[in-house]
């Protein structure tokens, strides 16, 4: 369909804008939970749609110098002015699909370009960079496992901390978790990619500690109420007797990494011993083993140097 007047291209570019700002925010908090785009990338990529909106409207503004609001636009979402008091006469015929075509793959590759210069942009820790993974439904963040990082932190300097992102669902576990290790080594190998010169450490808490275990060979990882922990494991710390409700079929694979790792579990933990029944038990691991932790960490990183 062609229009020939200024009133249809200044619709054509509002129901654009909008239609913009729909497709940012959806695809913002998509890629959130993908393995490739961490949120500050998804963020870039909103600013950049944004700020390619806020062009457009001063640029139609400028064309057009008298206009009233329709009122029952949305005041969330500003429009451009729909009413026009102008001669419309000398305006050319315009393809919308084309417009909008190209509009959109202008947009877009102007937001991958911010996308992708923030996603590498990566500060390298002089000494150590902590991964830490949280439990199940905690909220985004290091959780528990942040207190001891940062003990962490202070006892190795030149180091920094980074917390995983990822679903840490309960009643969806299996996908969460596996969105996890995903997640977990997708950072560990762009960030070992970036920094080759930093070890790496990982924490995790209950799912985070499944996620954690589910990864990688690193300088040490603490594990703390692991679902996956089986029975007879070299590393296994605590007063547990059996396995986790997610027991390893192969657990002879995670032998090569038994001397950094350390994986915590008391009986009654309802996860990292299937049958427990107190809950209080696979929270208490912090306070109960949080030194002892710090400890192996510390230990681990200097019989590296």
């Amino acid at each position: 369909m062609r229009f020939d007047s200024l009133r249809a291209l200044v619709l054509l570019f509002s129901t654009f804008t909008r239609v913009q700002l729909w497709v940012c925010h959806c695809y913002a908090a998509a890629v959130t939970a993908t393995i490739e785009i961490s949120e500050y990338r998804a963020l870039a990529l909103s600013l950049a749609l944004a700020v390619a909106k806020v062009r457009l409207y001063i640029f139609l503004s400028a064309l057009v110098p008298t206009y009233v609001f329709l009122p029952h636009f949305p005041s969330v979402i500003p429009t451009l002015p729909l009413e026009l008091h102008i001669d419309t006469s000398h305006i050319h015929a315009i393809d919308t699909t084309t417009m909008l075509a190209f509009m959109l793959v202008v947009s877009l590759f102007l937001a991958l370009i911010s996308a992708n210069s923030t996603a590498n942009a990566i500060t390298c820790a002089k000494n150590a960079h902590v991964i830490v993974a949280r439990g199940s439904l905690e909220p985004q963040g290091p959780g528990a496992m942040g207190a001891l990082a940062e003990q962490i932190l202070r006892l190795i300097p030149g180091s920094d901390m980074e917390a995983l992102v990822y679903p840490a669902l309960y009643d969806e576990y299996v996908e969460s978790q596996t969105q996890g290790v995903r997640t977990m080594t997708s950072v560990i190998n762009n960030y070992a990619k970036n920094c080759p010169d930093t070890d790496l450490i990982l924490m995790g808490y209950s799912q985070g500690a499944h996620v954690t275990m589910d990864t990688m060979c690193v300088a040490a990882i603490i594990a703390m109420g692991d679902p996956s922990l089986t029975e007879g494991q070299p590393f296994h710390v605590g007063t547990s007797e059996g396995s986790g409700i997610f027991p390893r079929n192969l657990p002879v694979g995670c032998d090569s990494i038994a001397s950094k790792t350390v994986s915590i579990c008391d009986k009654g933990d309802p996860y990292c011993e299937a049958g427990g029944k107190e809950l209080s038990v696979h929270l208490s691991y912090i306070k109960n083993y949080g030194e002892y932790a710090i400890n192996h960490v510390v230990k681990a990183f200097k019989s590296r140097h």
